[in-house]
């Protein structure tokens, strides 16, 4: 299903990383499908359809000082000292907030995209 969203989309890339909110959502428009009911059933099922993904979630208990507990994107973007610009939670404002705090996790941990995280889930 991967290789199929990406020929639909007419991309020709070698390598293809997702950092994404609301996977469940996407998962279920594209499927039609009743979501999984097991986390590993689901886990499988994002590695299928995205390949491979980062989960800022989980990358931030990897990260000294950024896991708080339940920590949404804003309060993460917080203890990052990083303050995004428009209107909160529309799509360009989430995903250039997704994106930056990725970048300024990665600025943390340079390992962050290592095996331990790529395609976890939280």
């Amino acid at each position: 299903m991967h290789e199929a969203l990406l020929s639909t989309l007419q991309l020709q890339v070698c390598y293809v990383s997702w950092t994404l909110r609301h996977a469940a959502f996407v998962i279920k428009m594209i499927t039609r499908a009743p979501l999984p009911n097991t986390l590993n059933d689901f886990s499988d099922l994002v590695r299928t359809i995205f390949g491979q993904i980062y989960d800022l979630k989980y990358i931030s208990r990897f990260c000294g000082g950024l896991s708080q507990g339940e920590i949404g994107v804003v309060g993460l973007s917080r203890l990052l000292n990083f303050e995004p610009v428009g209107i909160r939670h529309q799509a360009a404002y989430d995903s250039l907030l997704i994106g930056a705090l990725f970048n300024k996790m990665k600025q943390r941990r340079h390992d962050i995209e290592d095996d331990r995280s790529a395609s976890a889930l939280y």
